[in-house]
């Protein structure tokens, strides 16, 4: 697949579908009648293989590949794929197509299918697409390129024809149960993380993975396999992007990974996915099953096992800070299904429909609210107020805390306080904190501040804090 600029090739080829082509006088077919051979032609190219076509379909340079595979009758077309979202819905469907002239000879994919999941990722920004213009036959191959490519960012496909096991390389196994790795949805979106663990060498490895993009966000390595023994020191950042694509139940990297740790250096181009169990962390009591893990081999490495982690370590910055708390906007604070608390039917919502701000005392320097959770809001009479709970003295371990609230409670108005106000403030520590397991990462939306994201498996609740400065 190759991406160049190619509106001048649609102009051109249609130039020459329409133009004269006959000499010594004869007569010109229409132009009708060149546009019905021009559709005729492209669709006996595309039923010509005995066993269809294969295509490697890379939307765009920095994404991941689909493996697919095309067979075109008359009217429909059958495709295979090894995307296992929408549950499996994606990986055989049988579809109609349809070919037409627009600006060139075009082949569009008509109802829902694979193309068109991929065509609606970020809002329809991803970049790929369902209707193609036909571009050239070479060496018995089709070329075609994405209908709505921005100029100079043309995508080019190539349909190669099919062996007859050719469905035997889908590797619907692996791409199902990778989906499971996306084990929480989360408000400010969700992180699937993974920890690669290389058992022979004892060494860690963490990255974040998009599995609609198919791409690998490569955060660090550590000694060992228990995330919370990581500490800023014993921490090495590699901070390196790769795309990947399912190859014979595995995965192969569009480049190595490489790192340095402990005087060793590794080079990850490929793993062999084995077999798959969900026999990982139970993150809560409440949990209905543990986390997804694969036992798998790299080739000059080992084994290795690929595990479910809620490990980033953005956490590992989230320090104490004596002087001032970590604040944020109370609006992001938000539950399982993505809506802020503050709506009018949730906690905060309810209970402190004036709030303006949340706050985490994290080591302050006082003997009352040194660990506490606040809120501030506006009392009756418009005048702000700050309620805060107290939780245990706790320390971050790797990017995990453990906040086990308590019955201290703070008022900076206490002479106003009644038992309903210590109701409120109990409800709603109770409900962020439920199970009291916390995983912080950072969180890079708008730069010159430090912003992290507390979340909380057992209930899938997430909140946002600043960093003071």
């Amino acid at each position: 697949m190759m991406r160049k600029s190619l509106r001048y090739l649609s102009m051109l080829g249609w130039l020459v579908i329409l133009g004269c082509t006959g000499d010594d006088g004869a007569k010109l077919d229409s132009a009708d009648t060149r546009r019905e051979e021009a559709i005729s032609d492209l669709k006996e190219k595309l039923m010509a293989p005995e066993h269809g076509w294969v295509l490697h379909y890379q939307p765009v340079p920095d994404a991941g590949a689909y493996y697919i595979l095309l067979d075109f009758d008359e009217d429909e077309v059958r495709i295979q794929s090894d995307v296992s979202a929408d549950g499996g819905a994606l990986l055989d469907q049988t579809i109609p197509y349809r070919v037409d002239v627009q600006l060139a000879v075009q082949l569009t994919f008509e109802t829902y299918a694979v193309f068109h999941y991929l065509f609606e990722q970020d809002q329809s920004t991803f970049g790929a697409e369902f209707e193609f213009f036909y571009l050239d036959e070479q060496d018995g191959n089709l070329l075609l390129y994405s209908k709505s490519d921005a100029v100079g960012e043309t995508t080019v496909i190539t349909l190669e024809p099919a062996a007859a096991n050719a469905a035997d390389a889908l590797s619907r196994e692996a791409s199902g149960n990778m989906e499971a790795y996306e084990l929480y949805n989360q408000p400010f979106g969700t992180q699937t993380l993974q920890q690669l663990y290389l058992t022979g060498e004892d060494v860690s490895l963490y990255w974040e993975i998009d599995l609609v993009k198919r791409i690998i966000s490569v955060d660090g390595a550590a000694l060992g396999v228990e995330s919370r023994t990581i500490t800023s020191a014993s921490w090495v950042a590699i901070d390196q992007t790769v795309a990947y694509t399912f190859a014979n139940e595995g995965l192969v990297l569009s480049e190595p990974i490489t790192f340095t740790l402990g005087g060793k250096n590794y080079n990850i181009d490929q793993i062999k996915l084995e077999n798959y169990s969900e026999s990982g962390d139970l993150y809560c009591v409440s949990d209905m099953r543990a986390a997804p893990v694969y036992s798998a081999s790299i080739p000059d490495v080992g084994a290795v096992e690929l595990r479910h982690t809620l490990f980033n370590s953005g956490g590992l910055t989230f320090e104490p800070e004596p002087d001032s708390p970590y604040s944020i906007n109370v609006f992001y604070a938000g539950d399982s299904t993505g809506f802020s608390l503050t709506g009018e039917d949730l906690t905060i919502g309810q209970l402190y429909p004036e709030a303006n701000w949340i706050l985490f005392d994290y080591g302050l320097d006082s003997a009352e609210i040194d660990y506490a959770f606040g809120i501030i809001f506006e009392d009756e009479n418009g005048v702000e107020q700050t309620h805060y709970r107290g939780y245990e003295t706790a320390t971050v371990a790797g990017n995990y805390i453990h906040v086990i609230l308590n019955e201290e409670f703070h008022y900076s108005n206490p002479t106003e306080v009644d038992a309903t106000d210590e109701q409120n403030l109990r409800t709603l520590t109770n409900e962020l904190f439920g199970g009291g397991e916390v995983y912080i990462s950072l969180w890079p939306i708008q730069e010159g501040l430090v912003i992290y994201r507390l979340f909380n498996p057992c209930n899938g609740y997430e909140f946002a804090l600043v960093k003071p400065q």
